[in-house]
């Protein structure tokens, strides 16, 4: 059964599915004219239910200028619950998945010492980056392994593709981050000066890189936070000795 029908007759409308992925899923931020653009839907429907979204609660409104963007309730419980729901539908219909297995299969034909059952088709390095990192945020292997893989191929890299790919995919500061951190573990003043152009203004409140399972989770992380994770705008339990046993492993 194909899980996009599934979820449009549990949600009532293609339109309404394709805007909970790009909220949810990709966790974007964006105005409804930028929404409209990526889910490739008029701008008056996707306006509409934007704020009927709003108005359940699913997701939030804040004025930025003369725009108003709109973002899903990160720290909701029932909206946790309904993201991990839609995440393992679209990853299980093929398209997410398959991607993500692509990617993976790019950075261990450069060396990722990652194990994946299958062999995806190739993707271009920047591409399979910023797939990696949206990845990152659901597998805390894949992100152990790309501060080393950045490290590894940061002179292959165009900056200006991976700012592309990562805006696309809604990671820049993800990656943003990833690239600061690995800068300052390995010294690359290249990388730490490239992660400055992917912060992302917009975002203003600190999230969860990890979604935590329950309270305690999100206790631990907020308190074992380290500073420059907390300076992007990140709560974690990961300590940035974890990335420099990696690299002196493999490097």
């Amino acid at each position: 059964m194909d899980n996009t029908n599934v979820l449009k007759g549990l949600f009532g409308s293609e339109t309404r599915v394709a805007l909970l992925q790009e909220l949810m899923v990709n966790e974007t931020r964006d105005s409804a004219l930028g929404f409209s653009r990526r889910v490739g839907r008029s701008y008056h429907p996707v306006a509409r239910e934007l704020d009927k979204f709003v108005r359940t609660g699913l997701v939030h409104k804040q004025r930025r200028g003369a725009a108003a963007v709109y973002g899903w309730h990160s720290t909701n419980r029932l909206c946790r619950v309904l993201r991990e729901l839609l995440t393992q539908s679209f990853e299980t219909g093929g398209g997410a998945e398959e991607n993500v297995d692509a990617a993976l299969s790019t950075l261990m034909e450069h060396g990722a010492p990652l194990r994946r059952a299958k062999v995806g088709r190739r993707l271009p390095l920047e591409r399979a980056l910023a797939v990696a990192a949206r990845q990152a945020r659901q597998d805390g292997t894949v992100f152990r392994v790309l501060p080393l893989m950045l490290f590894r191929l940061h002179e292959k890299l165009d900056r200006e593709k991976l700012w592309q790919e990562c805006n696309r995919l809604d990671v820049e500061q993800a990656m943003g981050y990833l690239l600061d951190l690995t800068g300052r573990v390995t010294e690359a003043r290249r990388l730490r000066e490239w992660a400055a152009d992917f912060r992302d203004g917009r975002r203003h409140r600190s999230q969860y890189f990890f979604m935590p399972k329950n309270r305690y989770e999100e206790e631990l992380a907020r308190r074992h936070t380290p500073p420059l994770a907390r300076r992007w705008g990140f709560y974690m339990n990961v300590p940035e000795s974890d990335f420099k046993d990696l690299l002196v492993k493999f490097s």
